[in-house]
């Protein structure tokens, strides 16, 4: 096993579609901080999840450690904690688990989130579903919303935005992480980190012991902003390409491949993603918004008590 106890670990556990890619991105460019060879890896999901999972990116379930270090680049000796990304793991509570058996290896673990308001996520999961081709540019929010199903019914890749409801549920999933990692667990509005990013950053690096000041200047871009696929079958390449470069992480290209993990990402953006420009028909927003806030009023009301959000219970959302 690589030395890592001297290190700790940083999950970003979720939610979907609530700028976990732009955290993940901010916290992984940080010199004391190494990010994992992608977002979203898998790895403490559970054995079901693996049987379930028709997704070209997991590698196998694995126990080991070492299956897991391999997933980061080389590190310097400047790296103090590591950090990885996969919002489902907030919705599938056998991660805790899995993440608390591996605690052990690492100084210290931390759970971080970043919430988004769960009706306007439920917009924004319409709108990626549409522009990544899985829902027809025709279906309505309204038949979007009867379209959804439990999570524990299915889980793909592509059709996670059917279960886009349930995972909105913060405090059914949120209480069993308090349980579970208590002071260790830090959330975040995406609000929040949209208008205050550097405030943000600031106190995330506060919170896991690393230096605040690196992001003094830092430029704050925006990463997965909702776009527009110009061809479903490069992206099934894509990532299919995607779960080659975890596989040949373990291997001796390892070293090789570091340097290139983000420049293979940002070409296929450039080729293969528009910017998208569709809008929410605004009767459709309206005849569905009051549905969804009623079943998301629990949800609202713990995310502002024990977060101190400032949610809309009703009114416009969008």
């Amino acid at each position: 096993m690589e030395n890592a106890q001297a290190l700790d670990l940083v999950l970003i556990v979720g939610a979907q579609k609530s700028g976990t890619s732009s955290l993940f991105d901010y916290l992984s460019a940080h010199e004391q901080a190494l990010g994992s060879v992608m977002k979203q890896t898998f790895y403490f999901m559970s054995p079901e999840f693996y049987k379930m999972n028709k997704s070209k990116v997991p590698k196998a379930y694995s126990e080991n450690v070492d299956d897991f270090l391999s997933l980061f680049p080389e590190r310097t000796s400047n790296v103090r904690v590591l950090v990885e990304s996969t919002p489902d793991y907030l919705h599938f509570p056998d991660t805790i688990k899995r993440i608390k058996s591996i605690s052990k290896y690492f100084r210290n673990v931390f759970i971080i989130g970043v919430l988004r308001h769960p009706v306007d996520r439920f917009i924004s999961w319409h709108r990626f579903a549409i522009q990544q081709g899985t829902l027809r540019s025709t279906i309505t929010l309204k038949e979007y919303l009867q379209l959804n199903r439990p999570i524990s019914t299915t889980f793909t890749d592509t059709d996670a935005c059917f279960f886009a409801k349930e995972s909105g549920e913060y405090s059914k999933f949120l209480s069993l992480y308090t349980e579970a990692f208590g002071r260790n667990l830090k959330i975040y509005s995406f609000d929040q980190l949209k208008s205050k990013p550097q405030e943000t950053m600031n106190d995330l690096c506060r919170f896991i012991g690393i230096t605040p000041e690196f992001y003094e200047g830092f430029q704050f871009n925006v990463s997965n902003k909702t776009v527009k696929v110009r061809s479903r079958l490069l992206h099934m390449l894509y990532m299919y390409a995607r779960r080659a470069y975890i596989l040949l992480m373990k291997t001796p290209f390892k070293k090789l491949l570091g340097p290139t993990r983000n420049t293979f990402a940002k070409l296929y953006h450039r080729v293969n993603e528009v910017d998208y420009d569709g809008e929410v028909n605004s009767t459709d927003f309206n005849d569905t918004e009051e549905l969804l806030l009623k079943f998301y009023s629990k949800d609202i009301e713990y995310c502002n008590f024990n977060y101190q959000f400032d949610w809309k219970a009703r009114g416009s959302v969008k």
